[in-house]
C-alpha cells in the first residue's frame, strides 16, 4: 500500500509540474495566441490523463462515477493533445482525423496518452526551446526531472 501511494503521488506531481511548465513556458510576451491555446489544450489533456490513471486505470476498469464511455474520453484526450477539432480537421495543417464508429477504439494505456501528449508538445508548440521540450518530455517519460 505504501509503495502504491508513493507511485500515485509521483504521477500526480509529474502531471502537476508538466501543467505548470506548459503555463510558464508559454508566456504572452513570447508566444502567439495560437500556441498559448495549444498549451491550454495540452493542460486539459494532462487533467484527462491524470484523472483516467487515478480512477479507471489503477482500479482495473471503468470508473463507475464517469458518465462518458472510455471511447469518448479517449477521443477527447487525443483531440486536446494533438489539436484536432471536432469536425476532423487539424488546427494548422488541415489533416483529417479518422473516426470510424464501426471499429472500437484500441484499449487505452498510459503509454498511448503520454505519447500523444509528447507529440502534441513537440508539434503544437514550435516556439519552445530544445531545453524546454526536453524538460517537459522528461516529466512525461520518467515521472520527474532527472
Amino acid at each position: 500500500m505504501k509503495s502504491g501511494s508513493q507511485l500515485a503521488w509521483e504521477i500526480t506531481a509529474s502531471m502537476r509540474s508538466l501543467m505548470r511548465r506548459l503555463a510558464a513556458f508559454t508566456s504572452p510576451e513570447l508566444f502567439s495566441d495560437g500556441e498559448r491555446a495549444a498549451a491550454e489544450d495540452l493542460i486539459q489533456a494532462c487533467t484527462l490523463v491524470h484523472g483516467w490513471i487515478m480512477t479507471s486505470y489503477l482500479r482495473g476498469g471503468l470508473d463507475r462515477r464517469r458518465s462518458a464511455p472510455i471511447d469518448e474520453m479517449q477521443e477527447a484526450l487525443l483531440r486536446a493533445a494533438l489539436g484536432v477539432e471536432e469536425g476532423g480537421e487539424e488546427e494548422e495543417e488541415g489533416g483529417e482525423a479518422r473516426t470510424d464508429a464501426a471499429e472500437p477504439a484500441p484499449a487505452p494505456s498510459p503509454y498511448l496518452w503520454i505519447s500523444a501528449m509528447a507529440v502534441g508538445v513537440s508539434q503544437r508548440l514550435p516556439g519552445l526551446t530544445d531545453q524546454e521540450r526536453i524538460a517537459m518530455d522528461d516529466l512525461l517519460t520518467t515521472g520527474g526531472p532527472a
